[in-house]
């Protein structure tokens, strides 16, 4: 009886493994230094404001057949064409404490960049449309202010 209940245990764990494995999105997400952005021309969508603790950046390249866009809500604002420098000064000036992420496709072609407030929560998902970041406040929060 213990073997067959230790074969049921194993089954149940590897099926379970391997439903999480096919789950996955197969996006990469990697923290890079923001010096590795490079000074181009990206789509770009904000969510908050400079002037807040919680706001987000999405660089988006533009014409490379993936767009990447933070989820729509009250607090998001698509800027259009502009310069990555600008929005790398913010950061630098006003956020005091942020991420950096490079989001790449499955392949891991980088498809655009995330610039984030650590007060901030974020996902990652890839989507019919492209790959979409979702944002929110992380009222949990209690780091330097």
């Amino acid at each position: 009886m213990k073997e067959i209940s230790r074969n049921i245990l194993v089954f149940t764990a590897a099926a379970i493994v391997t439903i999480m494995g096919g789950c996955a999105d197969r996006l990469v997400r990697t923290d890079v230094d923001v010096s590795s952005i490079p000074d181009q021309t990206y789509d770009v969508v904000v969510y908050g404001s400079p002037s807040s603790w919680y706001y987000a950046v999405v660089l988006d390249i533009p014409d490379d057949g993936t767009e990447v866009f933070i989820r729509k809500n009250r607090y998001t604002k698509r800027i259009g064409m502009d310069s990555s420098r600008r929005y790398v000064e913010a950061f630098d000036n006003r956020i005091r404490f942020y991420r950096t992420v490079k989001i790449s496709d499955e392949n891991g072609v980088a498809r655009g960049y995330l610039m984030v407030s650590i007060r901030l929560k974020h996902w990652i998902k890839r989507v019919e449309d492209g790959i979409m970041v979702i944002v929110e406040i992380d009222e949990s929060y209690l780091g330097p202010r």
